[in-house]
């Protein structure tokens, strides 16, 4: 099973600072088969791991592409978009079933068109988890 969004174009409605959104969660509060060892962020039926919020991308021919894990219970494929907070540019996803040692969770590539700060919105079974990314560089 997977899953992927179309790209968009997407402009800034609001030029904003590139903040973090979301509070980590130590994983010893949660349930050991969501965490796998990290902390994460999230809510409800939707979690990624912390970690994941500080990457910036590599660089490829189609853009910015930031792999990222998420944890769905039940399981299943998030929907996932992102705008750009500070410019113009185009978003895709894509999502994909993955299990390892620790179980079932949900692998995705982020894709940004362009460097800069990104509010990436994923949804999953009437949870949304939102925080912003600083694509293309280091994330303060």
């Amino acid at each position: 099973m997977s899953a992927s969004t179309t790209a968009a174009t997407v402009r800034a409605t609001e030029v904003r600072p590139c903040t973090p959104t979301v509070t980590t969660i130590p994983p010893d509060r949660l349930p050991r088969d969501l965490v796998h060892g990290q902390p994460v962020v999230g809510a409800g039926a939707l979690w990624t791991i912390a970690a994941a919020l500080r990457l910036h991308g590599d660089h490829h021919t189609r853009g910015w592409v930031i792999k990222m894990p998420w944890f769905t219970r039940p399981w299943g494929i998030p929907l996932i978009t992102a705008r750009r907070l500070d410019g113009v540019g185009t978003f895709q996803a894509t999502a994909d079933e993955a299990i390892d040692q620790n179980g079932r969770w949900v692998a995705s590539n982020l894709i940004f068109s362009t460097a800069g700060c990104w509010e990436v919105t994923s949804r999953y079974h009437g949870t949304t988890l939102r925080f912003d990314l600083r694509v293309g560089t280091s994330n303060p």
